[in-house]
């Protein structure tokens, strides 16, 4: 089917994100149809692109504009919740753009 599963008559065959039967927002309703460690991946990515994308954070900021990620992680350990590749990618490139000292418990939290 084009578009995406469009049928052609504006519907879709099948919808994986059902928003208007459960009153939810699209959003909401997408992130609920997602298993638990592909909404940690989502989070944890979504944190690392928003610390990227703040250029106005000082030096003396970038400190603790990881301990959200780094929070996350932590409980994605306890959890037994592995990280994505994706995320992987994301934190990497977050902590050693950020502070490249703290890079290393980055790592260290990984392999836990």
């Amino acid at each position: 089917m084009p578009n995406g599963g469009d049928s052609g008559d504006g519907s879709f065959s099948s919808r994986i994100i059902p928003a208007a039967m459960t009153g939810k927002s699209q959003l909401a309703a997408a992130f609920t149809a997602l298993d638990e460690s592909d909404q940690y991946d989502a989070v944890l990515t979504g944190l690392c692109a928003k610390i990227l994308d703040d250029n106005s954070a000082t030096t003396a900021e970038r400190g603790t504009t990881l301990d959200d990620p780094i929070a996350l992680l932590t409980e994605m350990n306890q959890r037994k919740i592995s990280v994505s590749p994706r995320s992987l990618m994301a934190l990497i490139d977050v902590s050693f753009f950020l502070r490249p000292d703290t890079f290393l418990l980055v790592l260290l939290l990984l392999k836990s």
